[in-house]
């Protein structure tokens, strides 16, 4: 008998039970916050409407924000969200998925329950988190579907080159694969 799938992430339930702290960056959520504290009641929610991809002005804006035509964003409550939906419209059971190590758990974590075969290509601390394109097309095989990155590197900080990923961008194309690239706090470098 197959031993079973591990459906949570250690992370997660850290992030979760730990102690709060005063600048919060190891979760997604906010705190509960009664509507009565915004000066509003719940006949001022608009829950119905256009809104298959989103709410239409966030849309807009993303869409302007990135430079790219609204049909193109599906907007997601949080980043982990967002790489959920994308990993599973890419992965399917039995697919291998590259990862750089080290990596946000849950991005593993969701790899694995999505039945990927993980691989995974060193971000070393010598190399100023720097990511070896030539390992990466070493694991690469034709069963790689996606390989997943974070700019800025979740967790040393690092930016991620233009020249890096576009080479890794070639190298999904030849092998058939995608190329996910969590950005979450890549506009802390506009701070």
């Amino acid at each position: 008998m197959a031993a079973p799938r591990v459906l949570r992430s250690e992370y997660q339930e850290w992030a979760k039970t730990r102690a709060r702290a005063r600048f919060d960056l190891a979760t997604s959520g906010i705190d509960p916050l009664p509507l009565a504290e915004l000066g509003a009641g719940i006949d001022d929610l608009e829950l119905t409407g256009p809104s298959l991809d989103g709410y239409p002005p966030l849309q807009r804006a993303l869409a302007a924000h990135c430079g790219v035509p609204e049909e193109q964003v599906v907007a997601a409550v949080g980043t982990s969200l967002a790489n959920h939906l994308a990993m599973a419209a890419l992965v399917a059971p039995g697919d291998e998925v590259l990862l750089e190590h080290p990596v946000y758990e849950p991005i593993l974590a969701l790899a694995r329950y999505l039945g990927a075969e993980v691989k995974r290509f060193a971000r070393r601390p010598e190399t100023e988190w720097a990511i070896d394109v030539e390992e990466v097309e070493r694991l690469t095989t034709p069963r790689t579907r996606l390989i997943v990155l974070s700019d800025l590197h979740n967790p040393s900080g690092a930016r991620l080159d233009a020249t890096t990923l576009a080479a890794l961008g070639a190298l999904a194309r030849r092998a058939g694969a995608r190329v996910l690239v969590d950005e979450v706090y890549l506009e802390m470098v506009r701070i």
